[in-house]
């Protein structure tokens, strides 16, 4: 049996449509209590059984498995679907907090599970409540073009922060990336998380890659929200790194070199999730997190991006000029008395002053969330302060046990414009993908 893993992902921009249905079971727990239950009928529409032409999914599917797990992990339950056997029910579900992972293959099934290769990925947070819930998954694996109103491909020009800028975009391919584990993103509103790789295209796009100007790669991060009876929310964005150690979603420097970066808006500030962090009013696998910000203008967080139908997305390219910077970091053991406790940051040890990976994403996507500082078309010298605070593992740097935390403290200042979007779905070629390899 090939190794299974209990993680989040990526699928097309399908869509899944899920009922759960009864009025609500009953299951005794270890602790002899009762809990209801409810029953999650789960269908979708294969290409080669003629699925809707609205609904957009890789043609090669030929196999999805389905995982539903509590969240506390002491429920699970898996099946596959095929397009002999298109829709199946899980029953016995307990009410509230769970999560749903989709695979897809390009190969037959064999068994409970299915073969070939992984083509898409998703990991949705659901809370099931009793009787029916009636929700929508959708899907991102795709080539995304941008269009106009009526449909026709447009680019949209980069120049709004550098007038003297010829770099343009005219869509996105969206691609899996890796799993990750689900994890909360709002104190009251958990998500399932899926990482995929974004490759922006366009022309002119030299600085983000010199190899082929024409593609810019990116990583992108979708939320996906399923709150009962019938509420199904999504948001999709992508992020850049204003350390400096990468260089995608860069864009040709400013007059005076200031940094210029270009990204999608997808969630308000704070709205951080990423393996292993929680926040202090909802606790999650063990470690700490905690955000907070000020900036000139809260009303900009507004601006958001999702996929609004099955091949549709609708949302904001960012183009960013970052004028000027501060970053500063404290370690400590004790969250009580950090002060108290202050010590010499591990990676000062290693010679780096790059906090650990984890932290960099964090950063990385609160940065990008809160960039988005503008009610109108493009804003100049906005201001905005993020304070971030994690907690870390000495192991992973001094190879001792022992945990520490970091405070991260972030000033900005910087000219933004926004572009607002629509963009259609396409099946990603073998033609395409091979570019893209080529391209990394």
């Amino acid at each position: 049996m090939r190794k299974k893993l209990l993680i989040s992902a990526i699928f097309s921009s399908a869509v899944f449509f899920i009922s759960s249905c009864g009025s609500g079971e009953t299951a005794t727990s270890s602790s002899e209590s009762v809990q209801k239950t409810g029953n999650l009928t789960i269908g979708v529409k294969f290409p080669s059984s003629g699925g809707l032409s609205s609904q957009y999914i890789d043609q090669n599917t030929q196999c999805i498995e389905v995982h539903v797990y509590a969240h506390s992990y002491d429920w699970y339950k898996h099946l596959i679907l095929t397009p002999e056997n298109p829709q199946a029910t899980i029953t016995g579900i307990p009410v509230g907090n769970n999560f749903i992972y989709v695979t897809s293959y390009d190969g037959p099934a064999e068994g409970n599970y299915c073969t070939g290769n992984q083509l898409d990925y998703v990991n949705s947070y659901a809370y099931i409540v009793e009787g029916d819930n009636n929700f929508t998954i959708n899907m991102l694996r795709a080539k995304w073009v941008f269009v106009d109103t009526e449909g026709n491909p447009i680019s949209i020009n980069l120049n709004g922060t550098l007038s003297t800028s010829n770099e343009s975009i005219d869509g996105f391919y969206v691609i899996p990336n890796y799993w990750l584990y689900p994890a909360s993103i709002d104190t009251l509103k958990p998500s399932g998380v899926s990482v995929y790789e974004v490759y922006f295209t366009g022309s002119n796009l030299s600085t983000c890659n010199s190899a082929n100007p024409s593609i810019c790669p990116s990583f992108g991060i979708y939320y996906s929200q399923l709150i009962g009876p019938d509420i199904s929310n999504n948001a999709f964005e992508t992020f850049f790194d204003i350390l400096g150690t990468q260089t995608y979603s860069i864009l040709q420097p400013g007059s005076n070199g200031e940094p210029r970066l270009f990204f999608i808006q997808g969630t308000p500030p704070c709205y951080i999730s990423s393996i292993g962090y929680y926040s202090p009013d909802y606790p999650l696998y063990g470690y700490y997190f905690d955000c907070s910000y000020t900036s000139s203008d809260n009303s900009i967080f507004n601006y958001t991006t999702s996929v609004t139908a099955s091949d549709t997305m609708e949302g904001y390219i960012a183009e960013v000029m970052i004028k000027d910077y501060s970053f500063t970091y404290t370690c400590f053991t004790d969250l009580n008395d950090p002060q108290g406790s202050t010590i010499t940051c591990p990676w000062d040890n290693m010679n780096s002053i790059a906090p650990s990976k984890l932290m960099k994403k964090a950063i990385n996507q609160a940065i990008a969330k809160n960039q988005l500082l503008a009610q109108q078309t493009c804003m100049q010298d906005v201001t905005f302060n993020l304070e971030i605070t994690t907690e870390d593992n000495m192991e992973w740097y001094l190879e001792e046990p022992g945990t520490f935390y970091t405070t991260v403290n972030i000033d900005l200042s910087f000219d933004i414009c926004l572009y607002p979007f629509i963009a259609k779905a396409q099946q990603i070629e073998q033609s395409e993908l091979n570019l893209i390899i080529q391209s990394k």
